[in-house]
């Protein structure tokens, strides 16, 4: 009960540690497995938007833990790592995410958090976890001009032309006469 009246205040410290309390004490009884549940969802979401990304992950983690069926925690859960440049740990929450979402809302943004992972990467200059995500995302939406021409560059960056060269051939088949993949195919920086 103290745990719920927290949650009504947006207590989340002391919402999860009487949530914590109780599931120790009952973990099957009514609504303990809930409401702890939600103050630590609640917590986890609120250090990610103060920036607290440490604090984001380590509740977002036992969620999932709590939770393993709910795809959402794993998108927050990714999101957090994402934000503490744990891309290695965001890419794997992300996929298990969506081997877990049956939601196409809350798949589509797994998704996109695939492409936000790889250009993030990509812009703290982690050629490797960039593709990675990036790959992962062509696979789920294999029409994305966008992704194909940063994958098609990160792998460039990597000294994989024969892997770049394919991803522009892609961007030219989704959109024939893109100018930076012409660029690419035709005279590649370097040469």
């Amino acid at each position: 009960y103290s745990a719920r009246a927290y949650l009504a205040k947006a207590a989340w410290s002391p919402a999860i540690e009487s949530g914590r309390k109780a599931y120790d004490l009952a973990p099957a009884g009514q609504d303990v497995v809930p409401v702890f549940a939600e103050a630590l969802a609640g917590g986890g979401r609120d250090a990610l938007a103060r920036g607290q990304y440490a604090e984001a992950v380590s509740r977002l983690g036992e969620y999932v833990r709590l939770k393993p069926a709910d795809a959402h925690g794993y998108l927050d859960l990714g999101r957090a790592y994402l934000a503490s440049g744990r891309y290695s740990d965001a890419l794997g929450t992300v996929l298990q995410g969506l081997g877990r979402a049956g939601d196409a809302k809350v798949r589509q943004e797994l998704t996109a958090t695939l492409l936000e992972g790889g250009r993030q990467a990509l812009g703290q200059g982690d050629l490797q976890s960039g593709i990675g995500f990036l790959r992962e995302y062509v696979q789920r939406d294999p029409s994305g001009v966008s992704a194909y021409l940063d994958l098609g560059k990160a792998y460039w960056q990597s000294g994989r032309q024969a892997e770049a060269l394919s991803a522009f051939r892609r961007v030219l088949e989704l959109q024939p006469g893109n100018q930076q993949a012409l660029r690419f195919l035709l005279g590649p920086p370097g040469r």
